[in-house]
């Protein structure tokens, strides 16, 4: 019988919580979950990504995100490789 807890590193799983990042309220007429990232928001999840690139780069990685603007640019800026969204 094998034991999880001494199974290969490889194969184990991880769950990794992530905030969004700093959010924009210079447009007081949108709704929260409308509100977009701020340039600080949007060079600090850069920052994270480098430092963390392992984590975020993974193959096998699941992301669930909130439908907030500013946590799907958040998700968007850690785990994939597309055009980075605009800040405001």
């Amino acid at each position: 019988m094998t034991c999880l807890l001494n199974a290969d590193a490889r194969y184990r799983a991880k769950l990794l919580l992530v905030r969004h990042a700093k959010s924009s309220w210079a447009d007081t007429a949108l709704a929260d979950i409308d509100r977009p990232l701020k340039q600080r928001g949007v060079s600090d999840a850069l920052l994270m990504r480098s430092k963390h690139l392992a984590l975020f780069s993974r193959p096998d990685t699941i992301v669930l995100s909130s439908t907030a603007t500013r946590a799907v640019a958040t998700a968007t800026i850690l785990f994939e490789q597309s055009p980075r969204p605009s800040p405001s």
